[in-house]
Protein backbone atom coordinates (compact mmCIF):
# COMPACT_ATOMS: atom_id res chain seq x y z
CA UNK A 1 0.00 0.00 0.00
CA UNK A 2 3.01 2.28 0.48
CA UNK A 3 4.61 1.72 -2.21
CA UNK A 4 1.06 2.01 -4.03
CA UNK A 5 0.59 5.54 -2.44
CA UNK A 6 4.15 7.00 -2.98
CA UNK A 7 3.60 6.32 -6.89
CA UNK A 8 -0.13 8.45 -6.56
CA UNK A 9 1.90 11.28 -4.89
CA UNK A 10 4.87 11.37 -6.84
CA UNK A 11 5.25 14.92 -8.91
CA UNK A 12 7.68 12.47 -11.42
CA UNK A 13 8.13 8.76 -11.87
CA UNK A 14 11.63 7.86 -13.09
CA UNK A 15 11.87 4.11 -15.08
CA UNK A 16 14.92 2.57 -16.03
CA UNK A 17 13.81 1.18 -19.08
CA UNK A 18 10.84 1.44 -21.79
CA UNK A 19 9.66 -1.92 -20.64
CA UNK A 20 9.54 -0.87 -16.93
CA UNK A 21 7.37 2.06 -17.98
CA UNK A 22 4.92 -0.12 -19.60
CA UNK A 23 4.63 -2.20 -16.93
CA UNK A 24 3.87 1.00 -14.50
CA UNK A 25 1.24 1.72 -16.69
CA UNK A 26 -0.97 -1.22 -16.66
CA UNK A 27 -1.45 -0.86 -13.50
CA UNK A 28 -1.30 3.39 -12.93
CA UNK A 29 -2.80 4.35 -16.72
CA UNK A 30 -2.46 8.06 -14.69
CA UNK A 31 0.81 8.28 -14.40
CA UNK A 32 1.39 8.44 -18.27
CA UNK A 33 2.11 12.23 -18.02
CA UNK A 34 4.34 11.99 -14.97
CA UNK A 35 6.39 8.78 -16.46
CA UNK A 36 9.59 9.41 -18.24
CA UNK A 37 12.56 6.32 -19.51
CA UNK A 38 16.03 7.28 -18.30
CA UNK A 39 18.38 4.42 -19.18
CA UNK A 40 20.88 3.28 -16.89
CA UNK A 41 24.34 2.40 -17.57
CA UNK A 42 27.64 0.35 -17.12
CA UNK A 43 30.92 1.23 -15.88
CA UNK A 44 33.52 -2.00 -16.51
CA UNK A 45 36.81 -2.38 -18.33
CA UNK A 46 39.87 -4.69 -18.13
CA UNK A 47 43.00 -4.32 -18.73
CA UNK A 48 44.45 -4.79 -21.97
CA UNK A 49 47.00 -7.97 -21.05
CA UNK A 50 44.22 -10.07 -18.81
CA UNK A 51 44.31 -13.79 -19.33
CA UNK A 52 41.62 -15.79 -19.34
CA UNK A 53 40.43 -17.44 -16.19
CA UNK A 54 39.33 -20.62 -17.79
CA UNK A 55 42.03 -23.18 -19.70
CA UNK A 56 38.53 -23.96 -21.95
CA UNK A 57 36.16 -22.13 -23.78
CA UNK A 58 33.53 -20.91 -21.39
CA UNK A 59 30.21 -18.95 -21.66
CA UNK A 60 29.08 -16.83 -18.44
CA UNK A 61 26.04 -16.98 -16.65
CA UNK A 62 26.25 -13.71 -13.96
CA UNK A 63 23.55 -12.85 -10.92
CA UNK A 64 21.46 -14.20 -8.66
CA UNK A 65 19.63 -17.34 -9.84
CA UNK A 66 16.29 -17.30 -9.26
CA UNK A 67 13.49 -19.25 -10.56
CA UNK A 68 12.79 -16.99 -13.33
CA UNK A 69 16.54 -16.00 -14.66
CA UNK A 70 16.38 -19.98 -15.51
CA UNK A 71 20.01 -21.03 -14.97
CA UNK A 72 19.30 -24.71 -15.09
CA UNK A 73 18.31 -23.72 -19.04
CA UNK A 74 21.67 -22.54 -18.76
CA UNK A 75 23.65 -25.19 -17.98
CA UNK A 76 21.42 -27.90 -19.66
CA UNK A 77 22.54 -25.42 -22.44
CA UNK A 78 26.09 -26.15 -21.97
CA UNK A 79 25.45 -29.71 -21.17
CA UNK A 80 24.40 -30.29 -24.74
CA UNK A 81 27.36 -28.85 -26.45
CA UNK A 82 29.46 -31.17 -24.22
CA UNK A 83 28.08 -34.21 -25.05
CA UNK A 84 28.45 -33.09 -28.48
CA UNK A 85 32.21 -33.39 -27.97
CA UNK A 86 33.25 -29.43 -27.15
CA UNK A 87 35.33 -28.73 -24.67
CA UNK A 88 33.54 -26.17 -23.60
CA UNK A 89 32.65 -24.69 -19.27
CA UNK A 90 30.19 -22.25 -17.56
CA UNK A 91 31.31 -20.20 -15.08
CA UNK A 92 28.29 -18.91 -12.45
CA UNK A 93 29.35 -15.64 -11.30
CA UNK A 94 27.51 -15.12 -8.02
CA UNK A 95 26.32 -17.14 -5.00
CA UNK A 96 27.57 -20.55 -4.37
CA UNK A 97 25.66 -23.43 -5.70
CA UNK A 98 22.68 -24.21 -3.57
CA UNK A 99 21.56 -28.11 -2.36
CA UNK A 100 19.42 -28.56 -5.45
CA UNK A 101 22.01 -27.24 -7.82
CA UNK A 102 24.72 -29.18 -6.33
CA UNK A 103 22.59 -32.42 -6.34
CA UNK A 104 21.88 -31.77 -10.26
CA UNK A 105 25.84 -31.29 -10.87
CA UNK A 106 26.56 -34.35 -9.09
CA UNK A 107 23.85 -36.33 -11.02
CA UNK A 108 25.53 -34.69 -14.60
CA UNK A 109 28.66 -35.28 -13.58
CA UNK A 110 28.89 -31.65 -14.74
CA UNK A 111 31.58 -30.96 -11.80
CA UNK A 112 34.68 -30.97 -13.86
CA UNK A 113 33.07 -28.38 -16.32
CA UNK A 114 30.33 -25.94 -14.62
CA UNK A 115 32.53 -23.97 -12.24
CA UNK A 116 31.13 -21.18 -9.60
CA UNK A 117 33.26 -18.03 -8.80
CA UNK A 118 31.72 -16.71 -5.78
CA UNK A 119 30.71 -13.22 -5.26
CA UNK A 120 33.55 -11.89 -7.89
CA UNK A 121 35.61 -8.48 -7.22
CA UNK A 122 34.65 -5.78 -9.99
CA UNK A 123 38.06 -6.46 -11.46
CA UNK A 124 37.75 -10.51 -11.84
CA UNK A 125 34.22 -9.64 -13.13
CA UNK A 126 35.14 -7.61 -15.98
CA UNK A 127 38.07 -10.40 -16.95
CA UNK A 128 35.34 -12.72 -16.59
CA UNK A 129 33.02 -11.16 -18.99
CA UNK A 130 36.21 -10.01 -21.37
CA UNK A 131 37.34 -13.82 -22.18
CA UNK A 132 33.42 -15.51 -22.36
CA UNK A 133 32.18 -16.62 -25.65
CA UNK A 134 29.20 -15.15 -24.58
CA UNK A 135 27.43 -13.93 -21.77
CA UNK A 136 24.55 -16.60 -21.10
CA UNK A 137 21.26 -14.89 -19.85
CA UNK A 138 18.06 -16.42 -20.45
CA UNK A 139 16.25 -14.32 -17.93
CA UNK A 140 12.46 -13.88 -18.52
CA UNK A 141 12.01 -10.72 -16.94
CA UNK A 142 14.25 -7.92 -16.15
CA UNK A 143 13.72 -4.09 -15.18
CA UNK A 144 16.89 -3.50 -17.07
CA UNK A 145 19.22 -6.22 -17.36
CA UNK A 146 22.50 -4.68 -16.06
CA UNK A 147 24.82 -7.77 -17.01
CA UNK A 148 24.07 -7.88 -20.19
CA UNK A 149 24.91 -4.18 -21.05
CA UNK A 150 28.17 -4.98 -19.04
CA UNK A 151 29.12 -7.59 -21.14
CA UNK A 152 28.68 -5.63 -23.90
CA UNK A 153 30.58 -2.77 -23.21
CA UNK A 154 34.28 -5.29 -22.95
CA UNK A 155 32.61 -6.75 -26.35
CA UNK A 156 30.93 -9.78 -25.39
CA UNK A 157 27.95 -10.89 -27.13
CA UNK A 158 24.73 -11.88 -25.12
CA UNK A 159 22.33 -14.74 -25.57
CA UNK A 160 19.02 -14.03 -23.76
CA UNK A 161 15.56 -13.44 -23.98
CA UNK A 162 13.65 -11.53 -26.20
CA UNK A 163 11.09 -10.36 -23.62
CA UNK A 164 11.06 -7.58 -20.71
CA UNK A 165 13.55 -4.75 -21.15
CA UNK A 166 16.33 -7.35 -22.88
CA UNK A 167 15.68 -5.96 -26.07
CA UNK A 168 16.20 -2.69 -25.20
CA UNK A 169 19.33 -3.22 -23.82
CA UNK A 170 20.86 -6.12 -25.95
CA UNK A 171 19.69 -4.70 -29.27
CA UNK A 172 21.71 -6.17 -32.08
CA UNK A 173 24.52 -6.95 -29.55
CA UNK A 174 23.71 -10.59 -29.37
CA UNK A 175 21.35 -13.25 -29.95
CA UNK A 176 17.25 -13.13 -29.02
CA UNK A 177 15.32 -16.05 -28.07
CA UNK A 178 11.72 -16.41 -28.81
CA UNK A 179 10.54 -17.02 -24.86
CA UNK A 180 7.84 -19.23 -26.33
CA UNK A 181 10.86 -21.57 -28.01
CA UNK A 182 12.72 -21.29 -24.97
CA UNK A 183 14.56 -25.14 -24.54
CA UNK A 184 18.30 -26.12 -23.55
CA UNK A 185 18.44 -27.23 -27.68
CA UNK A 186 17.41 -23.53 -28.92
CA UNK A 187 19.46 -22.47 -26.57
CA UNK A 188 22.65 -24.78 -27.55
CA UNK A 189 22.04 -23.87 -30.84
CA UNK A 190 22.67 -20.21 -30.84
CA UNK A 191 25.61 -20.60 -28.50
CA UNK A 192 26.72 -23.17 -30.97
CA UNK A 193 26.38 -20.49 -33.61
CA UNK A 194 28.98 -17.84 -31.23
CA UNK A 195 31.48 -21.25 -30.46
CA UNK A 196 32.00 -22.20 -34.11
CA UNK A 197 32.22 -19.36 -36.04
CA UNK A 198 34.38 -17.03 -34.83
CA UNK A 199 32.97 -14.22 -37.74
CA UNK A 200 29.64 -14.52 -36.70
CA UNK A 201 31.04 -14.09 -32.77
CA UNK A 202 33.49 -11.03 -34.02
CA UNK A 203 30.70 -9.33 -36.07
CA UNK A 204 28.26 -9.39 -32.79
CA UNK A 205 31.16 -8.50 -30.73
CA UNK A 206 31.47 -5.48 -32.97
CA UNK A 207 27.92 -4.68 -32.42
CA UNK A 208 27.69 -5.26 -28.87
CA UNK A 209 30.39 -2.47 -28.62
CA UNK A 210 28.29 -0.39 -30.52
CA UNK A 211 24.83 -0.81 -28.91
CA UNK A 212 26.70 -0.38 -25.26
CA UNK A 213 28.17 2.54 -26.53
CA UNK A 214 24.15 4.54 -27.01
CA UNK A 215 24.30 3.90 -22.70
CA UNK A 216 26.36 6.61 -20.70
CA UNK A 217 26.20 7.47 -17.39
CA UNK A 218 26.90 11.09 -18.06
CA UNK A 219 23.88 11.45 -20.59
CA UNK A 220 21.55 9.01 -17.52
CA UNK A 221 22.79 11.81 -15.00
CA UNK A 222 21.81 14.85 -17.44
CA UNK A 223 18.19 13.37 -18.04
CA UNK A 224 17.71 12.64 -14.78
CA UNK A 225 18.80 16.19 -14.02
CA UNK A 226 16.43 18.18 -16.33
CA UNK A 227 13.51 15.99 -14.55
CA UNK A 228 14.09 17.24 -11.25
CA UNK A 229 14.57 20.96 -12.74
CA UNK A 230 11.60 20.42 -14.34
CA UNK A 231 9.39 19.35 -11.48
CA UNK A 232 10.50 22.34 -9.25
CA UNK A 233 10.29 24.47 -12.46
CA UNK A 234 5.99 23.56 -12.20
CA UNK A 235 6.14 23.47 -8.11
CA UNK A 236 7.44 27.19 -8.80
Amino acid sequence: MAQKSAIRRADCLLCISHSTRRDLLEIFPECESKSRVIHLAANVSCKADTRSPNPNPYFLFVGSRVFYKNFRLAAEAVSILRKEGNEVNLIAAGPPFNKEELQWIESEKAGSWLVSVEYPTDDDLATLYKHAVALIYPSEYEGFGLPPLEAMTLGTPVLAMNSSSLPEVVGSGGILLDPMDATAEALATAAASLLYDSNFRNQLSRAALAQAGKFDWQRTARETLLAYQSVICDMK
